[in-house]
């Protein structure tokens, strides 16, 4: 009788140390989408929030752990709106008022406008946290602004992309 008590011991603290690093692990793994309280363009029109929403997970050829992506778009249209700029000074203020500064990112490579727009006026901007230090990884944001063919109004796009915590304990 004596023998059974360590072994349920055991078990017991091998039970627990397998839950303990399930849970931990699927609270390190679980999605961190950076989703941004920010006002869309038009968002003093009925109906003029954003338009679409989109929430994905990407992970890098060759990597195991993923970034969290949240994208969404809008459409800003004169006469508020004229140029890129201003659709640029709407947008800025409310992610510096949210802790964010243009910085040097990864837009270039994670957000699919890059491809066909430059990098500053009348392309895309990228933002990092205010004092990140640029040499680690953390979260990014990215805006993209571009008229339309006939030039009638602007396309918006904001992209926020967020390293899983693993991702950036494996990076430290």
């Amino acid at each position: 009788m004596p023998r059974t008590r360590p072994i349920r011991l055991i078990i017991l603290g091998v039970a627990l140390l397998l839950l303990v690093c399930g849970i931990s692990y699927l609270a390190l793994a679980a999605p961190r989408y950076l989703a941004l309280p920010l006002a869309a363009p038009m968002a003093h029109l009925p109906n003029g929030g954003w338009s679409y929403e989109e929430r994905a997970q990407r992970v890098w050829i060759n990597e195991h752990d993923p970034f969290f992506v949240w994208r969404v778009s809008a459409l800003a249209l004169p006469p508020m709106y004229t140029d890129w700029q201003d659709v640029v000074s709407y947008l800025e203020p409310q992610l510096q008022a949210l802790g964010w500064e243009r910085g040097d990112t990864t837009c270039g490579i994670e957000l699919p406008e890059a491809s066909f727009l430059p990098e500053g006026r009348n392309g895309y901007l990228g933002f990092t946290r205010i004092g990140a230090n640029p040499d680690e990884l953390g979260p990014t944001v990215c805006i993209a602004v571009w008229p339309d063919e006939e030039a009638q109004w602007f396309n918006v796009v904001v992209q926020s992309t967020n390293p899983s915590y693993l991702l950036r304990l494996a990076r430290w």
